[in-house]
């Protein structure tokens, strides 16, 4: 990858999401409950309901990496599954690529 950040992602109780590089302990971003970023909310529900699933740790850090040729991933480093974002068309890759540095 030419860049990657580790990310922790966390429901608040006013339902606002937030998402922590785990590394530096920076907020990453905050997405309000009535935000236009359902893309990752729902990404980040169906990869934390897996873990539960499979009874993964839910405080493992999930790994967003850009690719040189121009891809973007998203790895959950508790399970191993990853995602290429882009499958999923440019604006919902937009979503993702705006929490790397």
């Amino acid at each position: 990858p030419t860049m990657t950040r580790d990310l922790a992602f966390a429901d608040r109780a006013d339902g606002a999401v937030v998402i922590t590089d785990t590394r530096t302990g920076e907020l990453a971003k905050l997405i309000a409950r009535d935000s236009q970023s359902g893309f990752i909310r729902g990404t980040m529900r169906g990869m934390m309901r897996e873990r539960r699933m499979h009874k993964f740790a839910e405080n493992v850090a999930f790994r967003l990496a850009a690719w040189p040729d121009g891809s973007l991933s998203l790895t959950d480093t508790g399970t191993g599954r990853t995602i290429e974002l882009g499958a999923f068309g440019a604006t919902n890759r937009a979503a993702f690529a705006e929490l790397l540095p």
